[in-house]
């Protein structure tokens, strides 16, 4: 339910279409479907909103369990240090523009700035998660029971 509040929440990101759980499924027992893009190039914004999704799991995990966290969100972390890099190295999108270099300077300048950039996306995502922590129990007792959440019952459950 983090991936689909902050995507819900997200303003250039694709949109949430639904929510879906199966427990049967060991390597993938929830998750969040999007709306296909219609397009190959993307803000920064939305860059940056798809890294709050991503981290968006783990967090809901240590809102609700602290320090209590699964293994679940390793994939999560792994497409977003991916994508932080690419977001500095390849298209310029850190706080200062990099030119990548071999050097160790610029090594530690990209670092810097992906660390940046992910510490910014998971201070974002956990205060949404925050303030949507009475819905995210209502949802997982619905996704529970019913096993798919179309977005639309989640924009219904946030209008109350």
């Amino acid at each position: 339910m983090g991936h689909a509040l902050v995507g819900i929440n997200s303003k250039h990101h694709s949109k949430v279409s639904k929510v879906i759980i199966n427990l049967s499924a060991p390597k993938s027992p929830g998750y969040t479907m999007f709306e296909s893009s219609t397009t190959a190039i993307y803000t920064r914004e939305a860059l940056f909103e798809h890294l709050m999704i991503l981290l968006a799991g783990r967090i809901a995990e240590e809102i609700f369990y602290d320090v209590s966290v699964t293994t679940g969100a390793i994939n999560d972390f792994g497409e977003a240090f991916k994508l932080a890099e690419k977001m500095i190295i390849y298209y310029g999108m850190g706080r200062q523009l990099i030119y990548p270099s071999s050097s160790d300077k610029f090594k530690e300048m990209i670092d810097k700035e992906v660390l940046n950039l992910i510490h910014d996306a998971y201070q974002m995502s956990k205060l949404i998660l925050i303030n949507h922590k009475d819905l995210i129990k209502e949802c997982a007792i619905l996704l529970e029971k019913e096993k798919v959440i179309p977005a639309e019952k989640i924009y219904e459950l946030m209008d109350k």
